[in-house]
């Protein structure tokens, strides 16, 4: 191995963290329509869903259960609002918070409601005196809501903040970057985060963004964190587990399918993004998550390149997620030739056994090249794919294998 292609695996290795187990696993589908944009959380071992734009087209105000143990959804009572769709919920002390988004009426909307789930109960507590509007950012820390950003007559930055206890809003500093609807966001240690997204002006040319911000609430200051690998994107789900925040799926910088449903970890001790095994099939547009103890839930959204509306629920075990490298397996198990190369390549691995394997490609700024499930070793084409190194995985038998090539 030459110095220039150690150096890379060095890195590599440094770098990677997906645990031997970590993949995707298909649970029990809905037995209700399938919607874009629904409201989704979960609390004391079950999962929500409700709200959305279901696959008629209406925004609807059903809801539904899922638990784990049954591997099974029933539906509950519906919510007493408005029908809605473009909404959040957020979970702070046993409770969701539901606000915002766009009524079957066709109005904006900036109230806020409370779920116990242990009574079933809901209460209407005061509506935001912010602008009305879609999709905004909604996070939940330390007995407050945090609301930023979204999409009205015309993209918001406003902040605004609703102390639990005492029922009241105050707006605080601005969001500091562009005006965005439907951006990412997640709650780690003491912080909110807010970032990507679609903008009404361009930052550097691009419209959907890959920037992100860290709001401390004790220095009522925002500040810029490493933005995140590959293109932006717009419009997918996001939660946050063990002081780690996710997004997963949406769509890419056109506004549009990414072949693979992007998953990506952030690490706020290291201020580093990590890629993680993409959910199967391609990318959606505005599905839902929630996590139960360890594990992932993901569902929902409305695929664009089949004008579809999904009603698969694939779950993926956080535990599985490893912080050392042992669990990489060394570059010669797995080779790449001829490398560097030009035309094609062929991958080889020792030791194979039965099986098949999933082939993923990614640059080394983590974006996924070519993505091929099942991958049965044929010759790969490189006609398509810029001059640069390349770093190729291989998932066979539950493990990850990884290498480098360089393509001439």
């Amino acid at each position: 191995m030459n110095i220039f292609k150690s150096t890379v695996f060095s890195i590599l290795c440094a770098l990677i963290s997906i645990g031997a187990e970590a993949q995707w696993e298909e649970v029990a589908p809905f037995n209700f329509p399938g919607r874009h944009h629904p409201v989704t959380f979960s609390i004391d071992g079950y999962g929500y869903l409700m709200t959305g734009t279901a696959s008629n087209g209406l925004r609807v105000r059903d809801m539904h259960r899922y638990d784990p143990v049954a591997d099974r959804w029933e539906e509950i009572e519906s919510f007493p609002g408005e029908a809605r769709s473009f909404s959040y919920a957020v979970v702070e002390d046993k409770k969701a918070y539901i606000g915002f988004g766009f009524s079957a009426g066709g109005f904006l909307l900036n109230d806020l409601w409370s779920f116990d789930p242990s009574t079933g109960d809901w209460e209407r507590l005061a509506d935001c005196p912010c602008p009305a509007r879609t999709h905004p950012a909604f996070l939940a820390l330390n007995g407050k809501l945090y609301v930023a950003a979204g999409g009205a007559s015309a993209n918001l930055n406003d902040f605004w903040e609703y102390d639990i206890a005492t029922d009241t809003w105050r707006e605080l500093p601005d969001f500091p970057s562009t005006t965005r609807h439907h951006p990412y966001h997640f709650t780690l240690h003491d912080k909110v985060y807010v970032g990507l997204g679609h903008g009404s002006q361009t930052i550097n040319g691009e419209i959907i963004y890959r920037d992100f911000y860290a709001f401390d609430p004790t220095e009522e200051a925002w500040e810029r964190i490493a933005d995140i690998p590959g293109q932006g994107r717009v419009a997918g789900t996001q939660f946050s587990h063990n002081n780690k925040g996710y997004v997963l799926s949406g769509d890419g910088e056109d506004h549009w399918t990414i072949e693979t449903g992007e998953f990506w970890q952030y690490d706020p001790d290291t201020d580093s993004w990590e890629q993680l095994p993409p959910h199967p099939g391609n990318s959606l547009w505005a599905p839902g998550s929630f996590v139960i103890d360890d594990t992932a839930y993901f569902m929902g959204g409305y695929h664009n390149n089949f004008a579809s509306y999904p009603t698969d629920v694939w779950a993926f075990d956080l535990s599985t997620l490893s912080t050392s490298t042992e669990d990489v397996a060394t570059e010669s198990d797995l080779q790449v030739f001829p490398n560097p190369a030009n035309d094609v390549i062929t991958v080889s691995m020792q030791n194979m056994g039965t099986g098949s394997s999933d082939l993923t490609i990614t640059n080394i700024n983590g974006q996924v090249i070519h993505h091929i499930e099942q991958y049965d070793f044929s010759p790969i084409p490189l006609d398509q794919m810029p001059a640069g190194t390349y770093i190729l995985s291989l998932t066979h038998q539950k493990l990850r294998h990884h290498t480098t090539f360089i393509k001439l």
